[in-house]
């Protein structure tokens, strides 16, 4: 999950969601497609990809989330008018749709 903040012919410069930035391939960029997964238990939602970050809304078992984006561990959802970061456990949380 990145920003891309200028391009080259082969190249983009890139900030990631902790604000860091890198140059990568273009070769390196690819489209994620969104799709809809169900909440299989309650977890909260975070505003960055953190369990330290603030938590925005705690979401429930069976809630339809959309997934945006991955990013070190960590789903970006949309839920409602809400959007922001959940933990991927190490097993799977979320059963696609």
């Amino acid at each position: 999950m990145v920003t891309i903040s200028a391009a080259t012919r082969n190249s983009y410069k890139v900030i990631y969601p902790d604000n860091t930035s890198a140059i990568v391939n273009a070769s390196q960029i690819k489209s994620l497609i969104e799709r809809t997964e169900t909440i299989r238990y309650q977890q909260p939602l975070y505003d960055a990809p953190d369990s330290n970050a603030a938590q925005i809304a705690a979401l429930s078992a069976k809630d339809n989330v959309k997934i945006k984006g991955i990013y070190k561990g960590y789903q970006l959802i949309s839920f409602g008018d809400k959007t922001g970061w959940i933990k991927i456990p190490s097993s799977k949380n979320t059963a696609s749709k």
